[in-house]
């Protein structure tokens, strides 16, 4: 995770929601760090072994909630937030080679998906 850790710097370093995380990280144990990044690993790989289901699908849809619910433990993310995230995995060849040691090539794009139509779904309710 320190490699998409890094780009997430490199990328967000500058925004407000990026320093809050920061701060909120830097306020954490080695211990509580190393459980968000495993507990966000961990999500990722769920989501890896949905990847033949449709994005809109609840179980894939259930583990974009935990996701977003990982992140809101560290920073506020609205909409715009997370589509600016959505589009950086989709679209970014560092966090698209991060993402295939799932296994899946595809997997920066079925997020990317996943998380758009969970945004969407969020919006119209």
């Amino acid at each position: 995770m320190a490699n998409a850790a890094n780009e997430a710097r490199f990328i967000y370093g500058e925004t407000e929601a990026y320093k809050v995380y920061s701060e909120t990280m830097g306020n954490l144990s080695v211990d509580e760090k190393k459980k968000h990044f495993s507990d966000i690993e961990e999500i990722y790989k769920q989501i890896a072994c949905c990847i033949h289901q449709d994005p809109s699908s609840d179980e894939v849809q259930r583990l974009i909630e935990e996701w977003k619910e990982n992140l809101m433990q560290f920073m506020t993310c609205d909409a715009e937030l997370l589509a600016c995230i959505a589009h950086t995995y989709k679209f970014d060849a560092r966090f698209k080679s991060y993402f295939n040691q799932y296994g899946h090539e595809d997997l920066a794009d079925f997020l990317y998906s996943s998380i758009m139509l969970n945004i969407n779904r969020e919006s119209s309710q």
